[in-house]
């Protein structure tokens, strides 16, 4: 790993989104990441404290603007939001659990399933390029994403929607480096404030969950990226019962490397889920053509 792309990556950390920046947690955001990554701590530990102390002299010369967009976008007390911050998710993780598999099904099988959505989105309130949403009962403003301002506007936040049954907001954190693209997921409760940060399997985003029919679990996936032929699904047990920390916990997973790409997900019951798959190709004028493949996937063996 070369000084140039570690110095990206904490250029991308301190760019994104709902971390609040102050050295402690830019600190533990900086290193969590290069170690999610696996990356050497000892080589990238001395640039990144460099860094971080370089960000934060930035921060006090821009002035009390940014310090008030700061504060806006930080979550209630000092060192509260490192603690609310649950990254769920890893590759590693799921290989310690169960697995489930794939079983051939036909269109009827997942046309009599209902299409469900439930983060619903409804319409924010912008302001100078930043949205606001309730969270602990106050506004907490995120800088949008806007693919019409150039470079700087693809480095935001895409509001999803919000599962009222859960009290979750979904909003995916877009990030540019080196004319790369990067997003994550993350499930926000509105009354906790707690952060779900689902880890892309790739370097996209992963899609948005589906819920299972009562909230028992939420099923999401990631399609193939760049020559890849895996396509991800993973399985996150929801428990309302327990602490918030503990909300949603890594379940099951089906990882294939079938090169199919995933459109749509229908669950069944608690217990089933069906699948509309496809590979794409073009047609004579250029335009994209997908054939579609249907599965039934069992996630618990009852």
């Amino acid at each position: 790993m070369n000084e140039t792309k570690t110095a990206t990556i904490i250029i991308k950390l301190f760019r994104m989104k709902i971390v609040s920046l102050n050295i402690e947690q830019l600190l533990y955001s900086a290193l969590t990441y290069i170690k999610t990554r696996s990356f050497v701590l000892v080589y990238c530990l001395p640039l990144t404290t460099l860094l971080i102390q370089s960000c934060f002299q930035n921060i006090t010369a821009q002035g009390s603007a940014t310090t008030t967009t700061i504060k806006q976008k930080s979550i209630s007390k000092t060192g509260q939001q490192k603690e609310k911050v649950v990254e769920i998710g890893y590759y590693d993780r799921y290989e310690t659990l169960p697995k489930f598999h794939l079983d051939t099904a036909s269109e009827e099988d997942f046309l009599l399933q209902p299409s469900r959505s439930t983060f619903k989105k409804e319409k924010l309130h912008m302001e100078k390029g930043f949205f606001s949403i309730p969270i602990e009962n106050r506004q907490t403003r995120f800088k949008a994403y806007d693919e019409n301002n150039g470079e700087d506007g693809l480095n935001g936040n895409e509001y999803l929607g919000y599962d009222n049954s859960l009290k979750l907001y979904a909003i995916q954190q877009n990030s540019v480096s080196e004319s790369l693209g990067f997003a994550e997921m993350n499930l926000i409760h509105s009354g906790t404030g707690y952060h779900y940060r689902i880890i892309s399997l790739g370097d996209w985003s992963v899609s948005l969950p589906v819920p299972s029919i009562n909230n028992m679990y939420m099923v999401y996936w990631q399609n193939p990226e760049y020559e890849s032929k895996t396509l991800s699904i993973a399985v996150l047990k929801i428990n309302t019962k327990a602490p918030y920390r503990n909300l949603l916990k890594e379940y099951t997973s089906c990882f294939t490397d079938n090169g199919l790409s995933i459109e749509e997900i229908r669950w069944k019951d608690n217990n089933h889920f069906f699948i509309k798959a496809y590979t794409s190709s073009l047609d004579g004028q250029g335009d994209e053509f997908r054939t579609y493949s249907y599965f039934n996937a069992k996630i618990n063996n009852k």
